[in-house]
């Protein structure tokens, strides 16, 4: 899923020579995290909200292109004149080697956290809802014992 992932971005503008390499691996490894929040927390809720994060803050906060698309944000980025590797060129931060190295250290956290994936011990109560015990009333008798 994470190729298919980057692959669909490969006609974003920007995509081409260093950028390409560089923003397949982090895209792929960007879905790997996506799926990762989703498998820890078995709900949608993180992974759309990392996605969704990302793509504010780098275009619509710090000024960035978002996947090769230009972004007017609250401030400009000074940093469009080094190498490729660096800045991601066209393509935005994405396509950098500080992008790979921010999803490989949030992969690892994820990798470590269990989060909802993990399973309580057998006779384990996993949440304090599950502790109540609903005990049983005697049948009551016709007398009003």
């Amino acid at each position: 899923m994470g190729l298919l992932f980057a692959t669909g971005h490969w006609d974003n503008p920007g995509m081409q020579g260093a950028t390409l390499v560089w923003a397949t691996t982090e895209l792929f490894l960007g879905a790997v995290l996506l799926g990762m929040a989703y498998l820890r927390t078995r709900s949608l809720a993180m992974p759309v909200g990392i996605h969704f994060g990302w793509n504010w803050a780098l275009g619509h906060l710090l000024g960035f292109g978002v996947s090769g698309f230009e972004q007017a944000g609250w401030f400009r980025p000074l940093l469009q004149d080094g190498p490729e590797w660096v800045t991601g060129g066209r393509f935005g931060p994405e396509a950098s080697v500080f992008a790979v190295i921010v999803d490989v250290l949030l992969i690892l956290v994820l990798w470590k956290w269990k989060g909802a994936s993990a399973r309580p011990a057998a006779g384990e109560v996993s949440s304090p809802a599950k502790a109540v015990v609903v005990q049983e009333q005697p049948p009551r008798t016709a007398g009003g014992d």
